[in-house]
This record gives structure tokens, C-alpha cells and sequence, in this order.
């Protein structure tokens, strides 16, 4: 098994999420895989920009709102490199589902880690 400094993690995940840069999180109904699977339909997704990686990790640098019909419950997160289609990046499982027809992400609450 290869093991990476932090160094190496961070430069990963800085690759990935380039600090200069805003992507867009959308709330997805299940598990959006390798590819942004399941996403929300009819969900405006919330613009954001990451601070510099620590620890092998980003996080947002300002709350992020992203707007949905509020009638599925959102069990995941995915980043993505423009506002609508585009490119996927990566996602998250939430810690538990919601079901709101605003979700609202509060500064640093959305990480994502090279790990």
C-alpha cells in the first residue's frame, strides 16, 4: 500500500479544487458515484470557492444555498465545474438525508479530502 505526505494530498486535492476557481455544489438522491449519478432534478446549484488544502483537504469559504423542488430528500453532494451540465468532480454522502426546498451549507461545512 503507497502511503502520500501531506504535501502530496494536498497538492492532489488542490489539483482537483483549484483555489482561484468556483464550482458548484449539487444535492444528489443517492450516491452520485464516479460520474454525478442521481442529482436532484430541478435543483439550482449553489456557487463556491475553496481555501488552500490542509490535512489533505478543501472546504468551502462561504455558505452556499442551493435551491431544489424540496420533494426527494438530498443524501449526497457533488461538485461540479459549471452552474448547469459540466464536468463532475467529486462527491460526499451528507450526514443525514434533508428534505427542504432550500439547503444551505454553512462556511467550511462541505469538505472534500484526496484521502
Amino acid at each position: 500500500m503507497a502511503l502520500a505526505s501531506t504535501t502530496a494530498t494536498n497538492s492532489a486535492i488542490q489539483g482537483i479544487f483549484p483555489t482561484s476557481t468556483n464550482f458548484w455544489l449539487a444535492v444528489h438522491t443517492a450516491s452520485p458515484g464516479t460520474t454525478g449519478a442521481n442529482e436532484m432534478a430541478g435543483q439550482t446549484r449553489g456557487v463556491f470557492t475553496v481555501g488552500a488544502a490542509s490535512g489533505g483537504a478543501v472546504s468551502n469559504l462561504a455558505t452556499i444555498t442551493v435551491a431544489n423542488p424540496g420533494s426527494s430528500a438530498a443524501t449526497h453532494v457533488g461538485a461540479w465545474d459549471a452552474s448547469t451540465a459540466g464536468n463532475y468532480k467529486m462527491g460526499a454522502a451528507l450526514a443525514s438525508n434533508v428534505t427542504a426546498a432550500s439547503i444551505t451549507f454553512a462556511v467550511g461545512a462541505v469538505s472534500f479530502n484526496a484521502s
